[in-house]
């Protein structure tokens, strides 16, 4: 089984959608029975590593439901953040320039 990020724009039904064009999510592209069981660790590992390279490569963040919160949070940067409710992993990406990069990088 193979485990990539994939990489699409927001759209009005999803979280973040007003501060985000883009979203990564981890998916698969080959069903494993076992792999698959491990879907949640894979993804919470893969979420560690893309989170991991964003504050590296743009600065520090912060988790989605914190965003909306500018004035504590001043000093980090509105190019990226991640999002963890529900197991849902994901990283939200600013515009294209931030998403053609995160592209390069994982996909």
């Amino acid at each position: 089984m193979t485990f990539r990020w994939r990489v699409r724009k927001t759209d009005r039904r999803m979280t973040g959608h007003e501060y985000f064009e883009y979203v990564a999510n981890p998916s698969y592209n080959q069903i494993d029975l076992v792999a698959l069981a491990n879907k949640t660790n894979i993804y919470r590992t893969m979420l560690f590593e893309a989170r991991n390279w964003c504050w590296q490569t743009w600065g520090p963040s912060r988790e989605l439901g914190l965003f909306r919160e500018k004035e504590l949070f001043d000093t980090m940067t509105d190019r990226w953040c991640w999002h963890t409710e529900f197991h849902n992993h994901k990283i939200l990406l600013k515009s294209d320039k931030e998403a053609n990069w995160f592209k390069l990088k994982w996909q």
